[in-house]
């Protein structure tokens, strides 16, 4: 990689490490948009991002630890790892395609599951049927494993629940953290020497995204539980149509 496209990726990770500390997702999803427009690979795409994303993940967990439910989280994390070899063998196979076909179905998803949130179908409530939460996790295991961008579906679980705001933003990250060493090693197993510089090339961006997760965590602390549940769904809708303008283009 060239010392400027070090420098670039640098940037959006502290940005993505900001909005990830803040609201509690959106690293990945972010990132990988802006990386393929880079022109770095899938693979490497979702190697340098997963990497990223776990500093930022333990970072943010280790300062909200004691908002983790780990009996709610469980059966939602098992599922999700038993449906992310799914999206595993999908990023393997839209590989050899051009990624804006990537990026635009990744934006037309998340569009389509803010459509059912603001038509009503998903309501905060203080009681919520876990069979939600295992539909949720079902297709974040399919998009984790296609490009590391499962955190939707789970926001939208979370979201449907009248938690307080540290109990949100940090349950989405000891979610997702549990894919890391699954994610890792897949890759690796298909694509080994690439993969090994990408996770080497990742030790560079520690104090970007570090900086980035403590302006992040300070914001969160600042914004009122309803106000941050609106800022996160604008958040998934300007991603997503970022995806899908950058697809086009």
């Amino acid at each position: 990689m060239s010392s400027v496209l070090l420098i670039k990726i640098g940037i959006v990770f502290v940005f993505a490490a900001w909005i990830q500390s803040a609201s509690g997702f959106g690293f990945s999803v972010f990132s990988v948009s802006v990386l393929l427009v880079f022109g770095l690979s899938l693979p490497q795409t979702v190697a340098l991002v997963i990497c990223g994303s776990a500093v930022q993940r333990i970072s943010a967990i280790i300062y909200l630890r004691d908002s983790i439910d780990e009996k709610e989280l469980f059966p939602v994390v098992l599922t999700g790892l038993l449906s992310m070899p799914i999206g595993v063998w999908l990023m393997f196979t839209i590989n050899k395609l051009h990624p804006s076909y990537v990026k635009m179905i990744i934006g037309i998803i998340i569009i389509f599951i803010l459509a059912l949130q603001w038509k009503g179908f998903i309501v905060p409530s203080n009681s919520v049927r876990k069979r939600w939460g295992i539909i949720a996790a079902f297709f974040s295991g399919i998009l984790n494993g296609l490009a590391n961008i499962g955190g939707s579906p789970i926001v939208l679980w979370i979201l449907s629940h009248k938690w307080p705001n540290r109990k949100m933003r940090v349950t989405a990250l000891a979610y997702s953290i549990t894919f890391v060493p699954f994610q890792l090693t897949v890759l690796y197993l298909i694509y080994k020497t690439i993969i090994l510089k990408t996770i080497l090339y990742s030790f560079i961006y520690i104090p970007f995204i570090l900086f980035g997760s403590l302006l992040g965590l300070k914001t969160g602390d600042k914004i009122e539980r309803d106000l941050l549940h609106k800022l996160m769904q604008y958040l998934l809708l300007f991603i997503a149509l970022f995806s899908i303008v950058n697809g086009i283009f």
